[in-house]
């Protein structure tokens, strides 16, 4: 997996002061912060979600990880490796799940 990652390229970390200035699309707990609210509560509804699969020991891939909530999910389940990854600038994203959101009418957020 290590030779993957050296041909990988990654976005520059943004340096956020505020959880307020943040667009969560799934509803999650932060550590030290408390709930953060998104468009998606998916919080004890995991396994559900995913139809019941046990992923002890699989690896997940998470296309369009958002804020990474089934990320850490698949993590707390014991999976083996999971691999996260999202577009680094909704500009680039085409096709929205809600047309109403910031990002459908201000890019540049």
């Amino acid at each position: 997996m290590a030779d993957i990652a050296r041909d990988v390229t990654f976005v520059t970390p943004r340096n956020v002061r505020h959880v307020d200035d943040c667009y969560f699309y799934h509803t999650l707990d932060l550590p030290g912060i408390g709930v953060v609210e998104g468009q998606w509560d998916l919080r004890g509804r995991f396994d559900d979600y995913i139809g019941g699969v046990n992923l002890q020991g699989k690896t997940v891939l998470d296309v369009g990880a958002a804020n990474g909530f089934l990320t850490f999910e698949a993590e707390k389940r014991g999976v083996r490796e999971v691999v996260s990854f999202d577009i680094g600038d909704a500009r680039f994203q085409h096709l929205l799940p809600f047309k109403d959101s910031p990002y459908y009418t201000d890019h540049a957020m």
